[in-house]
């Protein structure tokens, strides 16, 4: 099925961002509006990501660039401390933090992609699957499946904006991460904002979180990949 077959598909964009992530809708607000951007995402959206809901500076600072203020805009809670948790010492202690934020990471999202469409000839596609594409003097051609059915979209930039399991990176054969986090939300009562890093070799040689932001309260932790379970 040709791209022009499907109304939502454009045939040529100026820009094409694979991944609709933070990440990714940044890089897209972040071009100038009288290109037209198009922001491909396989996920359903809502959706969760593992360490989520903690503004660095640097981060809050990008959002502003965007018109975005956390603390009003998204609710932010300072965090003025991190508790580190070094369970194979059976030492804890505490590092002050200086302009980071607690957030709702799905909030955080909604109002990426809002801004985002807001934009004149902005286009979300969200379940869509990047399968692979071409290059040519003219500028890059994506194929996509979308609703199963193939489209493609012709592109003079193409930015991946899929993080460590990048898209890319498997398409270029290039060696993937050693290491996948995992993360549990629970309800949480009372504003009350936590940043817990834990250390503890007898559940992973890496380490584990709990977050709590207010709204929820989040534990995980990165746990080692095995070979032929990176789920690509």
């Amino acid at each position: 099925m040709s791209a022009a077959q499907d109304p939502n598909i454009p045939d040529f964009c100026d820009v094409l961002v694979i991944g609709g992530g933070p990440a990714g809708l940044a890089a897209a607000l972040s071009t100038p509006s009288t290109l037209n951007v198009v922001v491909v995402e396989r996920r359903e959206l809502p959706s969760r990501k593992a360490c989520d809901g903690i503004l660095t500076p640097t981060t809050v600072r990008t959002l502003g660039t965007l018109g975005i203020n956390p603390a009003t805009d998204l609710g932010g809670l300072p965090l003025p401390t991190m508790q580190v948790i070094d369970r194979d010492n059976d030492r804890t202690w505490q590092v002050p933090l200086s302009g980071h934020l607690g957030v709702n990471r799905l909030g955080l999202d909604d109002c990426l992609r809002r801004r985002f469409l807001a934009r004149p000839g902005a286009v979300f596609l969200e379940q869509t699957r990047a399968l692979g594409f071409t290059t040519s003097v003219a500028g890059h051609r994506l194929e996509l499946l979308r609703a199963g059915q193939r489209a493609s979209i012709r592109t003079r930039h193409l930015v991946d904006a899929t993080g460590a399991l990048s898209w890319s990176r498997r398409r270029t054969g290039q060696a993937g991460p050693c290491a996948v986090a995992l993360q549990a939300c629970y309800p949480a009562q009372g504003p009350c904002p936590r940043f817990d890093w834990i250390f503890d070799r007898s559940a992973t040689p890496y380490y584990l979180w709990a977050i709590h932001t207010g709204e929820d309260l989040k534990l995980g932790g990165v746990f080692p990949l095995r070979a032929g379970r990176h789920g690509w």
